[in-house]
Parts: structure tokens; C-alpha cells; sequence
């Protein structure tokens, strides 16, 4: 059975994240926001894409990838970003509506 939980990611701001000779490297900066079955919020992770590559502050975020970083594609290339009716059930892999 997949878990209910859903999420919805909505862009930030542009961060700066490092500085070398001059040469500055920004990231777009996402929150991911994770709602119960109730849909009552229960946790933001934060994901920052770059030319340097994708990093999350969720407890997995030291590995390579994280059902975050993924999601923001997802997100991305279905037109849903911050859409505030756009939920993602990502054990399910399908979109739903809350």
C-alpha cells in the first residue's frame, strides 16, 4: 500500500552559492512541502539546483539523490510548479488533489 503523504514545491529565490575569481554561481533555491493524509503540513525541505549540482537539507541529502531533488523535476516538467492545488504522491508516482 502506498503512503498517502503528498507534496507541492514552490521556487524560492536564486542563491548565491559560491564565489571563485570574480565568477559568481547561483542556484534556484525550492521548497519542497510535505503534507500528511489530512493534509496538514508536516515538514519543508529545502533543494537548491545548480550547475554544481542538486543539494537538499532532508535527512538524505548527503546522498546523491533524494526523493526531493526528483521531485523537483517532476514538478518542472509537468507545469505544476507552485501551483497551490499541484500535489504529488511520489510512493504512488502520481499526481492527486487535496
Amino acid at each position: 500500500m502506498a503512503k498517502k503523504d503528498t507534496y507541492s514545491i514552490h521556487y524560492q529565490r536564486q542563491k548565491l552559492l559560491d564565489q571563485f575569481r570574480g565568477d559568481r554561481i547561483f542556484g534556484d533555491e525550492y521548497a519542497v512541502i510535505k503534507y500528511d493524509q489530512l493534509g496538514v503540513e508536516g515538514g519543508i525541505y529545502h533543494v537548491v539546483c545548480s550547475t554544481l549540482g542538486d543539494m537538499c537539507d532532508c535527512p538524505a541529502g548527503q546522498r546523491e539523490t533524494c526523493r526531493h531533488r526528483e521531485m523537483v523535476y517532476i514538478f518542472k516538467d509537468a507545469g505544476m510548479m507552485d501551483k497551490e492545488t499541484a500535489r504529488y504522491n511520489y510512493d504512488a508516482k502520481q499526481w492527486t488533489s487535496q
